[in-house]
């Protein structure tokens, strides 16, 4: 699904040539299962901002599939890849056995609570991948760079503090305001039950323009809101001078 966009980086603006061209999938393409990867979305992207981030991306990756919102696909590859990788990795192994708490869930609505386990995440990395994946979106639906905020929302997100019951009342409430505002926006992505987007348009006069809501084997949802501003990097300037 690669557009004829422009030959200039989705991240940084830098122009490319056929040297320095690569193209990067949105999202990575480790997330979907090998029987899922036709017609994935590409972007022009330079060395740097194609594997620079491997590491955010990987621990994205292990802790969106491993949620219990996730579908079959998303259940099958945590425990086929992503718990391999926690494994073999015993920095995040260590971090993540360092900070699980045991919570009960009603997962059928029945009434009936089955244990799990809820893990505080780095809100850097994930956010870090997350700006990435939607810097791209950006960049392939509007065909320029995005320059501005960006900020996350994790639709997955509990709270276990001494207030959680009042807490997580709040946090269902946003959940049901996003399924609103969403609900008839356009799904896109070939392999919807892997990932698909939306993109929503904000009024004008409120402090962002764009919300972009990310929705991860089926049921984990993540809304990124965009706040366009004029921050001058050194190469997207150089890159719009070139244009001029």
């Amino acid at each position: 699904m690669y557009k004829n966009l422009p030959n200039i980086c989705y991240e940084c603006g830098s122009t490319l040539d056929k040297e320095s061209l690569t193209k990067e999938h949105v999202p990575p393409k480790s997330f979907f299962p090998k029987s899922d990867r036709d017609s994935l979305i590409t972007v022009p992207a330079c060395v740097k901002h194609n594997g620079g981030k491997s590491d955010d991306d990987e621990y994205f990756f292990q802790i969106i599939c491993m949620q219990i919102q996730a579908n079959e696909k998303g259940q099958d590859i945590a425990t086929n890849k992503a718990v391999r990788g926690v494994l073999r990795n015993r920095k995040i192994t260590k971090g993540l056995a360092s900070n699980a708490t045991q919570v009960y869930i009603d997962e059928d609505r029945t009434g009936q609570l089955k244990p799990t386990f809820a893990f505080k995440f780095d809100d850097e990395k994930l956010d870090n991948s997350i700006s990435s994946i939607c810097k791209a979106l950006y960049y392939y639906e509007f065909h320029k760079v995005f320059i501005g905020d960006i900020k996350t929302y994790y639709e997955f997100q509990i709270s276990l503090d001494e207030d959680s019951i009042k807490q997580n009342q709040e946090f269902e409430k946003i959940r049901h305001l996003i399924n609103k505002n969403f609900s008839n926006i356009e799904k896109k992505g070939k392999n919807q039950d892997v990932f698909y987007y939306q993109v929503m348009e904000i009024p004008k006069g409120l402090e962002f323009s764009l919300a972009i809501r990310l929705c991860f084997y089926g049921g984990v949802g993540i809304v990124a809101l965009l706040k366009k501003e004029p921050k001058f990097k050194f190469n997207a300037f150089m890159s719009a001078l070139i244009k001029m």
